[in-house]
């Protein structure tokens, strides 16, 4: 059985960021790579192709105003190729199940039709490498996300509102209660290699998990059953900008007028039961 991990977004005081340094390199990508097991066969996820994933997370908590806490996290969706070149996308929903403030049991945090659950819709992502003082390299990838939001919100990650619980006198929401919690992506935008027209919130380490349930980073061209994404507060990353070209980019969220970071892991794996992970194509 996985181990869940933990998932924990902080929020802290504000500060200005802007696109300030371009990166040259020799690399591409990073690509998504898959290991299919009939025939068995290493292959780049060309344009177009993709793969189906799940994933599941354990505590995820939201400090800030209010604390937030919601016992357990699953993610579905999917990894897409780019044509082997452009770096790998994807996009995914993510969904917080039995979510509280922390210390107020029936003070529940929803956007949902059921009291305690909150859903996190139609976040796309791409794979970008770690900010470095030299070309990136294969040891390393990152998964950026890109909330898409709605018509009025272009760049919101979620929004919930805390409720006190049915029929509950005690560990109420007090003061709180109607409270709407907005949390939105305010990083850079996306345009190059793929329009996205969107703000990068999140940064997370590619790897997997060990035999022990512990995260591992994975190097380029190394594939894994059950992989994972750890976000440990790396808010600078490098994206493609031409084949040669890189463009440091910062992802940043931002909830009750202060900036959030985001900490923790979740594991994934394939639905077709294929190892995968990412290369430098």
């Amino acid at each position: 059985m996985r181990k869940l991990p933990i998932l924990i977004l902080a929020l802290f005081a504000v500060f200005a960021f802007s696109v300030v340094v371009v990166a040259t390199a020799s690399a591409e990508g990073p690509v998504w790579i898959v290991l299919l097991l009939a025939p068995e066969n290493l292959m780049v996820l060309g344009a177009g192709e993709s793969e189906a994933f799940s994933s599941t997370g354990g505590k995820f908590t939201l400090d800030g105003v209010t604390n937030i806490e919601c016992a357990s996290e699953k993610d579905s969706g999917e990894i897409i190729g780019n044509g082997g070149v452009l770096p790998g996308t994807g996009k995914t929903t993510i969904e917080f199940e039995k979510c509280n403030v922390v210390g107020a049991v029936n003070c529940l945090a929803s956007n949902t039709g059921v009291p305690d659950k909150v859903l996190v819709e139609d976040v796309k992502t791409m794979l970008v490498y770690p900010d470095t003082s030299s070309a990136p390299n294969a040891t390393e990838a990152l998964n950026a996300f890109f909330p898409l939001g709605v018509a009025e919100r272009p760049n919101q990650f979620v929004e919930f509102k805390l409720l006190n619980a049915i029929g509950a006198t005690e560990h109420l929401c007090m003061l709180l209660n109607g409270t709407e919690v907005l949390v939105e992506a305010v990083g850079d935008e996306i345009n190059s290699p793929i329009n996205l027209k969107k703000k990068c919130g999140v940064l997370a380490l590619v790897g997997k998990l060990n035999g022990a349930g512990n995260f591992v980073a994975t190097v380029g061209g190394e594939e894994a059953l059950t992989g994972a994404i750890e976000s440990s507060g790396v808010t600078e990353a490098l994206t493609l900008v031409t084949t040669t070209t890189y463009t440091l980019i910062n992802c940043l969220l931002e909830a009750f007028e202060a900036a959030a970071e985001e900490l923790g892991i979740s594991d994934i794996t394939l639905n077709s039961g294929d190892e995968f992970g990412w290369a430098i194509k």
